[in-house]
């Protein structure tokens, strides 16, 4: 049976989901009811997965001196909101958080692009934090950035290293 009326949620003429859970389908709306309270246990599980990945990137950096370092609530939900970011370590960077247990990980160029402007307009730089599943509860854990940013800090800590050095050598000589 074709229905002309379009679908209050989707817009479709034809055969839709939203429909098919209102209808009397032969039992068929009843199998995507339960499909649906699956997807939305496992979404509330990937929530919370994700905020607790969250948390955990916000208090390694409070470990590394950062103290002002927070999850941001609700950051992937409010559209309108200054800071978009899932970490915010109060200073130097801004963090975008990404996990799977699929074993790999495909880096979406809206992510990047995201954080990499919202960093921009709070003078940070962007980092993407990443835990990738090895096995059952046991997770690889990455942080990118981009290149030019890599190579500055590298070339920071060198010339910190040098610095160091130097002063040592000088302080050796007093001696």
């Amino acid at each position: 049976m074709f229905d002309e009326n379009p679908c209050s949620k989707c817009g479709s003429t034809g055969f839709c989901k939203h429909k098919q859970l209102s209808g009397s389908h032969s039992g068929i709306g009843q199998k995507n009811q339960k499909d649906d309270k699956l997807i939305a246990r496992d979404v509330k599980h990937n929530k919370q997965r994700s905020q607790a990945q969250e948390r955990n990137i916000a208090e390694g950096y409070k470990a590394a001196g950062f103290a002002k370092s927070h999850r941001v609530p609700m950051s992937g939900a409010l559209h309108e909101a200054v800071l978009f970011a899932d970490v915010d370590p109060g200073e130097k960077f801004l963090i975008e958080a990404k996990q799977t247990r699929s074993g790999k990980l495909v880096l979406e160029t809206g992510w990047l692009k995201k954080i990499k402007l919202e960093a921009a307009a709070v003078g940070r730089k962007p980092l993407l934090h990443a835990a990738v599943a090895l096995d059952e509860g046991n997770y690889e854990r990455w942080v990118a950035m981009p290149e030019e940013d890599w190579f500055n800090i590298v070339k920071e800590n060198k010339d910190l290293d040098e610095e160091n050095s130097f002063l040592r050598s000088e302080l050796e000589g007093d001696i």
